[in-house]
C-alpha cells in the first residue's frame, strides 16, 4: 500500500493497494478514507467502485488536481487500461456528489506516449502538473516534466525539467512544497545508498530552487568590408531578439 494523497478541499483520502495475481503480475487498485460526515468518524477504507478501478488492469498513484478558477477536483492516476497510448498512462476522473458516481475515466492526452508515464503530482498553488515518463525524449531512464494549461484549459506540450532535477538514471516522484521553493525527487543517481554498486537503489533526494540570476551578455562584432574606398559609409543594421519569445526588441542603425 501507497501512494497516499489527501484533499483538503473534499476532506478525504485516497492511496493504492497492490496484489499479485496467480501469475505473478502484480496490479494495483485505487482506494478511498472518508467520513462518516463533516468532521465525523472516519469510515474503514473502500475500494474505489468501476470505472474508477477496471478488472484487469492496474489503476495507481492518485494524485488531486484542484482547478482553482472553477472549483473543480479531479482524480489523476495512472493505469494500463485499454484505450491509452500504451505502457503506463495518466488518466482521470471525478466524483458527482448529486449522483455519487465517478465519471469514465478520460486519458490525458498530451501527457502521454508510447511509454510509461507515472507518478504524477499537482502543484495547486502554481496550477503546475508534474509526472514522469521515459517517451518523450529523456536524459536517461524516466526524467521529471511539467505542464500547465494554457487559455483554453488545454496541457501545454510537457516540458523536460533538465538537470540537476533530471539525471541520466531514473527520477521520479517529484513533490514541492506549496511556497514551491524545495522539494523532493526520487532517484537511483549516484551518491545514493550503493547497496549492491552506485545505481543499483532508489533513493529520496531533496532540492532547493535557487532565484534565476539575470542573464548578460557582451558581443563583440567585427566587420571585414571588402570595399575599401574611403570615405564611403556602410549602413549597418542590428536587431535584439528576445530567445524565449522570439520576438525582434531592439534595433540599431550605425554607419
Amino acid at each position: 500500500m501507497g501512494n497516499f494523497v489527501y484533499s483538503p478541499y473534499t476532506d478525504k483520502y485516497f492511496f493504492s493497494k497492490c496484489f499479485k495475481n496467480e501469475k505473478g503480475n502484480v496490479t494495483c487498485k485505487l482506494y478511498i478514507k472518508e467520513r462518516e460526515k463533516a468532521k465525523g468518524a472516519w469510515k474503514d477504507a473502500a475500494e474505489l467502485p468501476f470505472p474508477a478501478n477496471l478488472e484487469g488492469y492496474t489503476s495507481t498513484q492518485p494524485t488531486i488536481v484542484y482547478d482553482t478558477a472553477t472549483k473543480r477536483e479531479l482524480l489523476y492516476f495512472v493505469s494500463d487500461r485499454a484505450g491509452g497510448k500504451g505502457g503506463l498512462d495518466i488518466w482521470y476522473t471525478s466524483y458527482n456528489a448529486k449522483k455519487q458516481e465517478w465519471a469514465e475515466p478520460k486519458n490525458g492526452g498530451i501527457m502521454n506516449t508510447t511509454e510509461t508515464e507515472c507518478t504524477p503530482f499537482y502543484h495547486i498553488p502554481t496550477q503546475m502538473f508534474y509526472f514522469s515518463s521515459d517517451g518523450h525524449g529523456s536524459a536517461g531512464g524516466l526524467d521529471v516534466y511539467k505542464t500547465y494549461r494554457d487559455k483554453e484549459g488545454r496541457y501545454v506540450k510537457p516540458q523536460n525539467l533538465s538537470f540537476p532535477i533530471n539525471s541520466p538514471q531514473d527520477d521520479l516522484h517529484f513533490m514541492l512544497e506549496k511556497s514551491g521553493e524545495n522539494g523532493v525527487v526520487v532517484s537511483n543517481r549516484p551518491g545514493g545508498t550503493p547497496f549492491f554498486h552506485e545505481t543499483c537503489c532508489d533513493d529520496i533526494f531533496t532540492f532547493h530552487i535557487n532565484e534565476a540570476k539575470p542573464f548578460s551578455c557582451t558581443l563583440e562584432i567585427a566587420i571585414a568590408d571588402p570595399d575599401t574606398a574611403r570615405n564611403k559609409s556602410r549602413l549597418l543594421k542590428i536587431t535584439s531578439v528576445d530567445m524565449k519569445t522570439k520576438q525582434e526588441k531592439k534595433r540599431h542603425n550605425k554607419t
